[in-house]
């Protein structure tokens, strides 16, 4: 029932609607959703931010006349501290009162690691990459069904660097 709405014209139009709503910026930009999973159990849920480049996704959203939005995994309790320097681009969309569903419909790329949200967002067919900073260790500790690399449908980076390259030329690995 939660794919129900990605095969409703007027659900999508619905869900296109109010992420426009809550994130004006997106609007006539191309958008960025940056939405990773937690680390750690349900208690202790974190994400480690210093894995991210504020800077340089400013910089390249300004180039690309772009917004991205961060929605983190709910059972992240730590806000992130985006610079208000950079507020005009990189928006903290976390505790933004929509279903990451919805705002799916709105999202041009998607940037994620280890999160079941691929799945939804395939049915869409956009490009995604996959920010894998920390694959050994997480292969170490959860580990998956079958292996990351031959599954994810995108292209897995895993450093800030590489992910803005990425991002700058485009190369998503679509085909996947």
């Amino acid at each position: 029932p939660r794919m129900d709405r990605f095969f409703d014209e007027e659900a999508r139009a619905a869900g296109r609607a109010a992420a426009l709503e809550l994130f004006p910026a997106a609007r006539g930009r191309t958008t960025i959703l940056f939405a990773p999973t937690f680390r750690g159990d349900t208690r202790t849920a974190s994400y480690d931010t210093s894995q991210l480049d504020y800077a340089g996704l400013h910089a390249l959203a300004v180039e690309k006349d772009a917004v991205v939005i961060f929605k983190m995994h709910p059972f992240v309790r730590e806000p992130l501290d985006i610079p208000a320097a950079y507020a005009d681009r990189l928006v903290d969309g976390t505790s933004a009162p929509i279903d990451v569903n919805d705002l799916l419909f709105v999202v041009d790329l998607l940037v994620t690691d280890y999160s079941s949200i691929v799945f939804e967002f395939s049915t869409l067919d956009r490009p995604m990459l996959f920010f894998a900073y920390d694959l050994d260790e997480y292969v170490a500790e959860r580990d998956f069904y079958v292996p990351f690399e031959e599954f994810v449908p995108g292209r897995i980076v895993r450093t800030s660097a590489e992910l803005l390259d990425a991002i700058r030329r485009e190369d998503y690995e679509a085909e996947k």
